[in-house]
């Protein structure tokens, strides 16, 4: 994996930007503490018509800048080979826009996505069911969520992870509908009073419940 932590100046990011485009074996990669690293970031753009795309092989990222790496031209050129994004620490994002949701959803080979302590998200994105390839979601420590999407989540989903959403108050209404769910993992959500009416679905192969307010609900 190649890890991007420090604050890049201004100055530095043309010259990053240029060795990333280099590395065509490049399978993980991890930005954190470098602000606007992906902002108008256009990678096809820079080659300037060369022939070899930036990221051919990359699989997963881990990044704490949201607004910059959810563009059309950054997700259409990972479409094809991301299977893991994780957006991780960032105090900022509250919810996401109609643009990032758009190019959220060329990412047709994603099969793992995870926000992971975003204190100030309300909400995930819309439209997370036409990922049909995402098998696992998982949400830890996001501080504003009271709910999860309302139009669903994709079939495809095997795994699904809710940890320390103190606000959430309850599972989506369909999650019986998800027939590939084989692992359910709620914990640290105490204003979850009780499962979706319509039950789990019978795919479900291990449920993992603790520390609710409902003690009922956690010996069931």
């Amino acid at each position: 994996m190649l890890g991007i932590r420090p604050k890049l100046p201004p100055s530095c990011l043309g010259v990053a930007r240029a060795h990333l485009l280099l590395q065509g074996q490049l399978t993980a990669l991890q930005v954190r503490g470098t602000p606007k690293f992906f902002a108008d970031w256009d990678p096809a753009r820079e080659l300037q018509g060369e022939q070899l795309l930036p990221f051919p092989k990359l699989q997963e990222l881990e990044t704490d800048e949201v607004a910059g790496v959810l563009t059309a031209p950054i997700c259409r050129l990972l479409s094809s080979s991301l299977t893991k994004l994780s957006f991780e620490h960032n105090k900022e994002v509250e919810c996401f826009t109609k643009e990032q949701e758009e190019a959220l959803s060329l990412l047709r080979s994603l099969q793992d996505l995870q926000f992971q302590w975003c204190p100030k998200l309300r909400r995930l994105p819309a439209g997370l069911n036409k990922l049909t390839n995402l098998k696992k979601l998982l949400i830890w420590r996001p501080g504003a969520i009271l709910s999860l999407p309302k139009n669903g989540l994709p079939g495809s989903l095997q795994e699904l992870v809710v940890d320390d959403c103190i606000k959430l108050r309850c599972l989506p209404a369909g999650l019986h509908k998800l027939t590939n769910l084989k692992r359910l993992q709620i914990r640290l959500c105490p204003a979850i009073r009780s499962l979706p009416e319509n039950g789990l679905p019978d795919s479900l192969q291990e449920l993992d419940v603790r520390c609710l307010l409902n003690k009922k609900l956690t010996q069931e």
